[in-house]
């Protein structure tokens, strides 16, 4: 995997997996309800809301790995 500022990619790679393969369940379920532009905007939300959570684990590894070296 490619080494991104002493860590791993792989956290981001796994937040845009999960975002792409959660795109078909706002296609089946959420444009049929509410409409496509509905879905767009839930769709970005949820890009969103992916990397606000992969940033926050990935600050934590660095938080923890800075704390670990300092020891």
């Amino acid at each position: 995997m490619i080494k991104v500022a002493h860590f791993y990619s792989e956290d981001m790679a796994l937040a845009l997996i999960i975002w792409l393969c959660s795109l078909p369940l706002f296609a089946l379920i959420v444009v049929p309800l509410f409409g496509a532009r509905v879905a767009l905007v839930a769709a970005i939300l949820l890009l969103i809301l992916v990397m606000i959570v992969c940033w926050g684990i990935c600050g934590w590894k660095f938080v923890r790995a800075r704390n670990s070296r300092e020891a």
